[in-house]
């Protein structure tokens, strides 16, 4: 299971799948960045992907909720997805974001032509003489919360042939997330 956010480096992390009555916690998780290149999310000391393997689930078919936990001295914390307003998860304040090339990872940009209003990526989009003017916006939906989970067993479903005493395999389940 990928977690898409901004992760500490130093800091450990895990998933934790509950029904309600079984809880189970993923081995630590794996951190990593999406994109080494492109993603402001992964400025030094972060990144911007939580990898959680997914344990051994005895309680056969469930439907589970997952959720992140960071360890701290033994201890399991929720870590609850919240708007970011400090330095520390990567919130840039107005007054320093012109000095950043591209968009946030909560951001998006929109542009409209200066006179005619059509929608642009550039001025080379608009008429002769208007200039494209970009405005930054921030990502509708973009939010966390506890996620289904469901897992289930392997299995197939087989039909019998008496009569040449053999069984068909007619049709496989594999893991679904909904």
């Amino acid at each position: 299971v990928v977690f898409k956010g901004r992760f500490s480096l130093p800091k450990q992390y895990a998933c934790k799948f509950s029904d309600g009555t079984d809880t189970l916690y993923s081995p630590t998780a794996v951190l990593q960045c999406s994109d080494l290149e492109n993603s402001a999310a992964c400025a030094a000391g972060y990144v911007d992907e939580l990898n959680c393997e997914t344990p051994r689930w005895l309680g056969a078919f469930r439907a589970t909720t997952v959720g992140v936990v960071m360890h701290v001295r033994g201890i399991q914390i929720p870590i609850w997805s919240r708007t970011c307003l400090s330095q520390d998860c990567g919130f840039v304040p107005a007054h320093k974001r012109a000095t950043i090339q591209g968009t946030l990872p909560w951001t998006y940009q929109t542009g409209a032509c200066s006179m005619a209003g059509n929608k642009c990526t550039s001025s080379q989009n608009c008429a002769p003489g208007e200039t494209c003017e970009l405005l930054t916006r921030q990502r509708p939906g973009l939010e966390g919360t506890f996620t289904r989970f469901r897992f289930t067993t392997k299995s197939s479903m087989y039909t019998l042939d008496a009569n040449a005493k053999v069984m068909y395999t007619i049709s496989s389940f594999h893991a679904v997330s909904d």
